[in-house]
């Protein structure tokens, strides 16, 4: 066990509207060996019964999103993962969930009626968050000195306990409901010192030389039943808080290494020695396998050297004694140590030796070819050879010595490859491991800056992971589940940094199908609280009473036959208008069919839009680049005139919408506006992803909308031109248009041979 942990709780109030608890989170062994043990001491003041139930939500709360965080998931197979994200991945959720609670609860309640400390404990490493006038205190040993007055011995050095707030924030700091938890701080509870977290009113009430006196004194449960007996003594109705959390790592020191220990917390710029082994530790990861380490060694037969030293010099002094004199003298022999000087000398000596023996061998077996070469003298005509020493070693056990030297050097090079193979993994690994680390530390932060509307900072985090994201190879995604949860999560963010919203679900409100089974309506459109939906292969048209629910059907139009009708307008006096292939054919409100005469500017296939604005019709020609208008008179249109100013490049134009304004629509979703046939300035922020098939336009006075049938979409902007959302209808079959009532504020879209209904959005 790293620390032992108390609490003290006295519910004094004799009023209703507080609410107080104290909880210490109980998970299982291997929970708490991983991400440590979370509590909180919290204090809620609100009106009628809103406070226990604020405060029964906030505990679960955090208790659920801190242990069932997925990072605590991942940490057991990547170790970068730290403690304090996770703490702070778990706050900002909770932060979220809180204010959804008091919204959804109705809950009227001020930031400052908080008084909460939520603080994470894993092993001596404390992580706490909170607000209000709780005080986190640590005390802690320090060492200081006693001067003499008067005299002249030399200063004595004094170990006493110290006190500090840890977690104090300025009184002039303004809270904000939906950041309550905002801040983390994080640090280590010192050897033999203590953490505390009490409310502000059992401060007010024990000193902190009263809490120090009683805290170092007893445990922490001892302290605990301390501090509750004061407190009952005291009528008063006001709640006590408080949580005593002491460091128990040093019951598992010896009293020299505890000494040092202390000595190391108490005087911060005394750190060396834990470098020092830290140093050494991380020298001893990096050293390669098979690699004999000489600085080790070294101070190996250093350090023995001196233990066996002070061990003879305290057998004199033992001996000095006169009780044990006599005895000593008889039984008393000494004894050299395990490694004393003269036999570390000694062994010096033998290794130098045997390394001159092995330089003088290899020399000589370079050395023995030249020396045994046949010499020829002039005056005889065979060689003759000089008489030598015979060799001790044959050539054959050479040979054999030989290739085992080959084979070791051999070895020890493979392993030298091996061993630096291993490294580079290792080192693979830890870069891996940390570019995890990093991305997940980013979606974190990206899921905060959604809650707090910051969409600029997410776009960037957002554009960073990808990056990094494009860093990880293929191999890894498909093997490793927690790398392919990072680019799932990846994926719904973009989709909230782009605001998509899929919608499935929708009612519906007409099937056609039901009047003709082989119903195919080709698009829809509103007037006077009617639906039309015209299918020119049933010579049909549907309609939609909205008010009454009536769905209805118009037959053998008989006019309508020689070709589709197309590009719905609504009329004056609730007629309708569509673009036939004989002119215009006309449905009044009375259901009567006719058809206009009309003098088209080129052939119907070059028309991208009809539409009717009081008793004139606009036809968008985008292979003569103009819009022409007409004046009905009659059963005709006439005074055909351009309207354009001049002429402009409507190649791709896809539609046309008159509110007094001209709209045009192009397949990429742009839109251009006219007035009085002159081009105003706007432009419609561009989308991701693209649109390359847009097909209808409608604008009202707060959206702009635009569908795109092929991808299912229908996309707003504002009536500034800023982009707003989309929607993406995951259930809907072949969709095909849409009409708005923005009296009523609903959206109708037809799908196959049904009609859908959704509200239209609100959107901040």
């Amino acid at each position: 066990m790293y620390y032992k942990i108390a609490s003290i709780l006295l519910n004094n109030e004799q009023k209703s509207g507080i609410a107080s608890d104290i909880f210490i989170a109980q998970p299982d062994n291997q929970k708490e060996a991983l991400v440590g043990k979370l509590f909180v001491l919290a204090e809620i003041q609100s009106q009628g019964s809103d406070a226990p139930k604020v405060l029964e939500f906030l505990i679960k709360n955090i208790n659920f999103n801190y242990y069932q965080n997925e990072k605590v998931i991942l940490k057991e197979r990547i170790e970068s993962i730290s403690v304090e994200s996770i703490f702070e991945s778990a706050l900002s959720k909770t932060n979220k969930d809180l204010m959804e609670f008091i919204t959804q609860e109705k809950i009227k309640i001020s930031p400052y009626a908080f008084n909460v400390s939520i603080c994470v404990l894993c092993k001596n490493e404390i992580y706490f968050s909170g607000t209000g006038k709780n005080k986190s205190l640590l005390i802690y040993r320090e060492k200081t000195t006693l001067k003499q007055k008067g005299r002249q011995e030399p200063e004595m050095e004094k170990i006493e306990y110290k006190i500090s707030d840890v977690g104090e924030t300025p009184e002039t700091e303004a809270l904000n409901i939906t950041k309550l938890f905002s801040n983390v701080i994080s640090g280590k509870i010192p050897i033999g010192g203590y953490f505390l977290v009490i409310n502000e009113a059992l401060s007010e009430y024990l000193s902190n030389k009263q809490l120090i006196r009683i805290v170092t004194k007893l445990s922490p449960t001892g302290a605990a039943e301390q501090i509750r007996s004061l407190l009952e003594q005291i009528n008063s109705y006001v709640s006590f808080l408080g949580i005593i959390i002491k460091n128990t790592v040093a019951t598992t020191f010896s009293g020299e290494e505890l000494k040092i220990r202390l000595e190391d917390e108490i005087k911060i710029e005394d750190y060396k020695p834990e470098i020092t082994r830290t140093e050494e530790k991380t020298e001893e990861i990096m050293t390669p396998a098979g690699i004999v380490n000489l600085k080790k060694w070294t101070k190996t037969i250093s350090d023995k050297i001196k233990t066996v030293q002070p061990a003879a010099a305290a057998g004199a002094v033992k001996s000095s004694r006169g009780m044990f004199l006599l005895k000593e003298k008889i039984f008393f022999k000494k004894r050299s140590g395990i490694v004393s000087p003269e036999k570390a000398k000694d062994f010096l000596k033998k290794l130098g030796k045997l390394m001159a023996a092995v330089l003088s061998f290899i020399a000589r077996i370079f050395s023995r070819d030249r020396d045994n070469e046949p010499r020829f003298d002039a005056a005889e005509s065979s060689p003759r050879t000089e008489n030598k020493a015979p060799l001790v070693i044959s050539g054959k056990k050479i040979k054999i010595i030989l290739a085992v030297a080959l084979i070791c050097i051999a070895g020890f090079f493979i392993n030298l490859a091996i061993t630096n193979q291993r490294n580079k993994d290792a080192a693979k690994l830890k870069d891996f491991n940390a570019l995890i680390s990093s991305i997940a530390k980013n979606q974190d932060k990206i899921e905060g800056d959604f809650i707090y509307g910051n969409k600029t900072e997410a776009k960037q985090l957002y554009n960073l992971d990808n990056d990094l994201l494009a860093q990880i190879p293929a191999a890894e995604i498909s093997k490793r589940q927690s790398v392919q949860a990072l680019f799932d999560k990846q994926k719904q963010q973009l989709e909230k940094i782009r605001n998509i919203n899929k919608v499935s679900g929708l009612p519906k409100i007409a099937d056609f199908a039901n009047l003709t089974a082989s119903a195919n309506p080709q698009n829809l459109i509103l007037n006077n609280n009617i639906v039309y939906a015209a299918d020119s292969g049933n010579n049909a048209i549907f309609k939609i009473d909205i008010k009454q629910n009536i769905v209805t059907a118009d037959y053998n139009l008989g006019i309508a036959t020689s070709g589709p009708i197309s590009f719905p307008s609504p009329g004056q006096d609730g007629n309708v208008f569509y673009l036939a292939s004989a002119g215009i054919f006309q449905l009044d409100k009375t259901d009567q069919p006719s058809l206009l005469k009309i003098i088209l500017p080129s052939t119907s296939a070059n028309i991208s839009g009809v539409q009717s604005y009081s008793d004139k019709l606009y036809i968008l020609d985008k292979s003569l680049g103009q819009i022409f208008r007409y004046t009905k008179s009659a059963d005709s249109f006439v005074a055909q005139t351009k309207w354009l100013n001049q002429p402009a490049n409507l190649a791709s134009s896809t539609g046309i919408f008159i509110d007094g304004n001209v709209y045009v629509l192009y397949g990429n979703g742009q839109v251009e506006e006219y007035l009085k046939g002159k081009k105003q300035d706007l432009a419609l922020e561009t989308v991701d992803p693209a649109i390359i098939g847009a097909s209808k336009l409608i604008v009202t006075a707060d959206y702009f909308y635009v569908l795109e049938p092929a991808a299912q979409r229908l996309i707003l902007w504002s009536n500034k031109g800023v982009y707003l959302a989309q929607y993406i209808f995951t259930d809907l079959n072949n969709l095909k248009d849409f009409a708005v009532n923005d009296q009523a504020k609903q959206i109708y879209l037809l799908a196959g041979s049904s009609v859908y209904q959704m509200a239209i959005p609100i959107i901040k």
